[in-house]
């Protein structure tokens, strides 16, 4: 586990996109609803690049907007249920830097 003072990014395993179509991804963090795949985090990285991919490989999603996460859509169509590979890395203000990955399960 981190140090109390060491910055920390974390993603969720699963959500569930927004059936009405998409939301561009664009969170607060604030929400109650699981419709935007995105980190929590103990402060905002100064450097930051997340990037989904589909089970045969193919990049679907990227960004390096801390505020803006996956809202499950791709080419303007939803996703598909199952799972996607994603990975994030960056770098926070005390040049700590990271590199985690893991898979997201895409909920409808």
């Amino acid at each position: 586990p981190a140090a109390a003072d060491e910055p920390e990014i974390k993603f969720p395993t699963a959500f569930s996109p927004n059936m009405t179509g998409s939301v561009g991804g664009n969170y607060t963090g604030l929400e109650s609803n699981n419709d935007v795949f995105h980190p929590y985090r103990s402060e905002n990285p100064v450097e930051y690049l997340l990037r989904i991919f589909n089970r045969n490989g193919h990049l679907i999603f990227e960004t390096n907007d801390i505020n803006i996460g996956w809202d499950g859509y791709y080419n303007g169509k939803i996703c598909d249920q199952g799972v996607y590979v994603w990975r994030a890395i960056g770098r926070f203000t005390n040049g700590k830097q990271f590199d985690v990955k893991g898979n997201v399960t895409l909920l409808r």
